[in-house]
């Protein structure tokens, strides 16, 4: 028996072979693109049409959305009467651009409307209080909430008291009862039959903007302009990439392509990103420079790059957003660090389903990162809490079979406030309290995680051989991009290859670059961050390999390279 270097289970994606060849022969794909998709669900010809060359007119119609009449209504008054509007947002990529949306279209419209980000630090996640009574005393008539709100009774209460219409867009988990406003549009209300439920919080905007753009008789499509900030919130809030956000980030990246915001220009050359544009390069340049505004200073300065017209001050700005996300790459490291050190010193992995850990010199601004890396590693959920004056503030990352929201719910009397979905959630509490949420977690933990689930598991779309894996083969799988959370790229595994060469390569030796062999044909692999492995290969082995394949380009030359997840030696 051969044993995976990573200690992980390989599981090939169950896919009916007569569903595959119908596929491949109806829609003349190769074999290893029908195989894909017929692993992740995709089995018939309608489906996979829409997967692959999906349009927006295959987008559901907004109007299916629970109270988006009423938010339509709502917003076209104030709109025509010019009453101020209040885009209420949140200080990640997600809240930033859909703050930038409604109010870039709306400015369009003519409507009198600003917006306000609350501070990630001094006023915590959502809806507060203090906020809602300054609109008040602003003369704010609308507000409009993006990506927060849906959990926010108390502070919409008191909008009610003060006047103030308010409007929800959220895309979080509901609480047992909504809170009162003129209008809550989230997918995931149980009383919602909006077919797709898993937009982000900028894809929700979105559809209150088409819903708006069609009840004021605009040309077919207006709100296309906006789909270059959609796919960039969509992207960083790593939602699943199926159904619906697969299709607004697939337009949306070839918006970006062309986009004409300076903001997002600037910010694609400070990210050096190409043309066009990937999702990668908005997962890892995009997005983080964003998200560090948020983190580390004010979200205020992201928003500002979105909308500003200047692109002298585009370029200011999107330098400034990375220098912030060079400190906090730095500050991630420092934690990151300080969390491992305290994980081998306090926690028993063989006991512990779930790991907690507080630290008063830790940032809030990036445990949520810390805590994803965290969970990549230890193949458990974790929570990370920053403590300060007696009180902290935590971000949870979840695996599959832990619903981390729902646990939350379980411990909701050990906090103050908390919010998120099944894989990641946030929260504040006393600090007094981290003893009693540490029991209640890790008890919780223990019912509903048994040993499968803290297992590292690799998922293969397809078994083949080095031969199948020709350029024209695995270029033909770029017709399944846009990749990401949900639809990640294709992993394949190859069976019985000779280690012909092996050797470390980077700062460091940090990585690994081998030679597989079959017969008289060879394979490249990268093993990227797996130099260390080296002494446990060793020329001449025979292994298994899974990673993903690609395609390589040198001196106008193409050539397949499998980028490596695991050998099972």
């Amino acid at each position: 028996m051969r044993h995976s270097i990573l200690g992980a289970i390989w599981q090939e994606l169950p896919a009916d072979p007569d569903c595959c060849a119908r596929l491949s022969r109806d829609l003349g794909l190769s074999a290893l693109v029908a195989r894909a998709l017929v692993a992740r669900g995709i089995a018939d010809r309608a489906q996979a049409n829409i997967y692959l060359r999906g349009g927006l007119d295959d987008l559901h119609d907004p109007l299916l959305m629970r109270d988006m009449p009423q938010a339509v209504a709502t917003l076209r008054r104030a709109v025509e009467s010019r009453q101020p509007i209040r885009i209420y947002g949140d200080y990640d990529a997600d809240g930033i651009t859909a703050t930038a949306l409604l109010v870039r279209a709306l400015s369009a419209l003519g409507a009198t409307v600003d917006y306000y980000l609350p501070h990630r630090i001094a006023d915590g996640y959502g809806l507060n209080t203090l906020a809602i009574e300054q609109a008040a005393r602003d003369g704010v008539k609308l507000l409009v909430t993006v990506d927060c709100g849906i959990s926010a009774a108390p502070e919409l209460s008191r909008a009610r008291e003060l006047g103030l219409d308010v409007i929800v867009t959220d895309h979080h988990e509901p609480s047992s009862s909504l809170p009162p406003a003129a209008a809550i549009l989230d997918p995931k209300r149980s009383d919602c039959c909006y077919p797709f439920k898993d937009l982000a919080g900028v894809g929700v905007a979105y559809k209150l903007l088409a819903a708006l753009a069609a009840d004021l008789g605009l040309r077919a499509g207006a709100e296309r302009s906006f789909l270059d900030l959609v796919a960039i919130g969509t992207i960083a809030d790593v939602v699943s990439l199926t159904g619906e956000n697969r299709l607004l980030v697939k337009h949306g990246l070839q918006a970006l392509d062309g986009t004409r915001k300076h903001g997002i220009n600037a910010l694609l050359r400070a990210a050096s990103a190409k043309t066009p544009v990937t999702s990668y390069n908005v997962a890892f340049g995009l997005a983080p420079r964003l998200n560090a505004a948020g983190r580390l200073d004010h979200g205020q300065a992201a928003a500002a790059l979105l909308l500003t017209s200047d692109p002298t001050e585009a370029r200011r700005l999107a330098d400034r957003l990375s220098d912030l996300n060079t400190q906090r790459q730095e500050e991630e490291r420092r934690t990151l660090a300080s969390a491992e050190e305290m994980i081998a010193a306090q926690v028993d992995l063989g006991q512990h389903r779930l790991i907690l850990l507080a630290h008063q010199e830790w940032h809030p601004g990036v445990i949520g990162i810390v805590a994803s890396r965290l969970v990549e590693r230890y193949c458990r959920p974790v929570v990370l809490i920053a403590v300060a004056d007696d009180a902290g503030k935590g971000s949870a990352r979840s695996i599959p079979g832990f619903h981390m929201y729902d646990a939350l719910c379980a411990c909701a009397s050990c906090l103050e406030d908390f919010g998120g979905h099944a894989l990641a959630a946030g929260f504040s509490l006393a600090a007094g309290e981290l003893d009693s949420l540490r029991q209640r977690l890790l008890a919780h933990a223990a019912q509903v995680l048994g040993p499968q689930h803290l297992v590292r598991k690799t998922e293969i779309d397809a078994w083949v051989s080095p031969p199948d894996l020709s350029v024209d083969t695995v270029a033909d799988l770029a017709a399944m991009a846009p990749f990401g959370a949900g639809n990640p790229r294709p992993v394949v595994a190859v069976r019985d290859v000779t280690v012909q060469a092996l050797e470390t390569c980077g700062a460091d030796s940090r990585h690994l670059r081998l030679m597989l062999g079959q017969g008289d044909v060879s394979l490249r692999a990268i093993w990227f961050g797996c130099g260390e492995l080296a002494g446990r290969i060793g020329r001449g082995a025979v292994v298994d390999a899974c990673g993903t394949p690609e395609i390589d380009e040198w001196n106008g030359r193409r050539s397949v390279t499998l980028k490596l997840r695991d050998l099972a030696v």
